[in-house]
């Protein structure tokens, strides 16, 4: 395809760094480019799809890479800006397709365990091949750097040429049947729900911790990004479906909740804590709905959660945010209390300030935040990896994006995967019901990748 004059003319100006946007014709099947993008492209892929399926993203090779990002707010901030920083656009800014996706560790002191390879840290990048679903509309941004005008036709020429090539692969399903799968280390972690619980008991300032446990799978093929993404989307409805590959190691899941979203002008996000399983027919799954909006426990964990985001978010926002009643979340084997929060962002208000203010939120940390994350650091075996952290899209010229807290998870390697769960420990929490409770949170990741559920 012919250089645009637009783009020469923009680098006679002095732009170095570009992002091209075409619109596409309606596509039966954004996901499939991401499929497409399994076999090649440095193993480095990004999916992500909202609930109300209105956004779609699918980002393909790294043009730009933040392999350990920081945990310092502000310079991350600052990176992130000057990476993007007078990118030439054929489209106004908010809709250019210079940005990052990826997302952060939940605690990149604690190290964890090798599966998660340079995920570990988290990771963001900007894509060379992004494709974007906006309701019904369909983009393709052809992202490129040139510091040489000569090389300017060729740049062009060779990320055409990786979209063109990406539409060819072929999509190869593949199938394996389970060597094993193993929830790890169940007493020593019984054991630890008890330690906790009187923990909370005796202590002055401890009310509240978010304990995580694993289950590991091992297959007798290397375990399909493909399939899994495929599945999740299938089953696991009112969730926003991601999946993140670097150099062969997959972070993929389904998650029900909302970090942060922030447009120009606001900042949105939810309350979802408290949980109970999906009824085996309709009368029974009214009846435990119902039991979840009277049970006494959960209704405390969910207004630990509601009562940190009004405080916290209370500070980014020009107006009080709207109290409301928790309503239920139902995904297809949990539901939960829900309670969405909005507000108009006060001015200078930084979108990634907010997102390291929120994260973790009681429900995956605990309360207070700072007491039960040293709690969770000192007692829980291995780091989390990406596990119950930020993960999402960023554009640092608009300062808008959405992140979700990565729950209801996997990390992949070739034929293993570590699956994560968590729940809420307070002081009546009984540990042999909280092991059950996560043995339902394993299920949507275990029922993607193939594994064995238990009734």
């Amino acid at each position: 395809m012919e250089l645009p004059l637009e783009i020469k003319q923009a680098y006679r100006m002095g732009k170095r760094k570009f992002s091209w946007i075409e619109p596409l014709d309606k596509i039966e099947s954004i996901v499939d480019f991401f499929y497409q993008g399994e076999q090649k492209y440095n193993q480095t892929r990004f999916f992500w799809e909202t609930p109300d399926k209105a956004l779609t993203l699918v980002g393909i090779e790294p043009l730009v890479e933040i392999l350990t990002p920081t945990q310092d707010e502000q310079l991350l901030r600052e990176e992130m800006q000057k990476i993007t920083k007078d990118v030439w656009c054929n489209y106004p800014k908010e809709q250019n397709g210079y940005f990052f996706l990826g997302g952060l560790p939940f605690d990149k002191k604690k190290k964890a365990k090798k599966i998660w390879g340079e995920l570990a840290s988290g990771y963001f990048f900007i894509p060379k091949i992004l494709i974007k679903k906006i309701q019904d509309q369909y983009f393709v941004a052809y992202n490129f750097q040139c510091h040489d005008y000569e090389n300017l036709n060729e740049k062009w020429q060779e990320v055409h040429q990786l979209f063109y090539r990406l539409q060819q692969e072929p999509v190869e399903s593949s199938k394996s049947h389970m060597l094993e799968q193993k929830e790890l280390r169940v007493s020593e972690w019984l054991k630890l729900v008890a330690q906790t619980v009187q923990e909370i008991k005796t202590s002055p300032v401890l009310n509240k911790v978010v304990l995580a446990r694993e289950l590991a799978i091992r297959k007798s093929q290397p375990i399909s990004l493909n399939e899994t993404v495929k599945q999740l989307l299938r089953e696991q409805k009112n969730t926003y479906i991601f999946a993140l590959e670097k150099d062969g190691h997959k972070f993929v899941g389904a998650t029900p909740e909302r970090l942060l979203c922030a447009t120009e002008n606001t900042f949105a996000t939810a309350c979802v804590a408290g949980s109970i399983a999906r009824g085996k027919n309709e009368s029974e799954d009214f009846r435990l709905g119902q039991q979840l909006l009277e049970d006494q426990k959960n209704q405390q964990e969910h207004q630990y959660v509601v009562r940190y985001i009004e405080q916290i978010l209370g500070h980014y926002t020009q107006e009080a945010l709207p109290k409301r009643p928790a309503i239920l979340l139902k995904n297809q084997d949990i539901q939960h209390l829900f309670v969405p929060f909005s507000g108009t962002r006060t001015e200078n208000a930084s979108f990634l300030e907010a997102v390291f203010a929120l994260h973790p939120t009681p429900a995956l940390g605990g309360v207070p935040q700072g007491s039960a994350l040293e709690w969770i650091s000192k007692k829980e075996s291995a780091g989390r990896g990406m596990y119950g952290a930020p993960i999402g899209w960023i554009q640092p010229q608009s300062d808008s994006g959405e992140f979700v807290v990565a729950i209801r998870s996997a990390i992949i390697r070739e034929n293993q995967a570590l699956l994560y769960a968590g729940c809420g420990i307070v002081e009546d929490s009984i540990p042999k019901l909280e092991q059950e409770e996560t043995k339902i949170k394993f299920r949507p990741m275990l029922r993607a990748i193939g594994g064995e559920i238990e009734c």
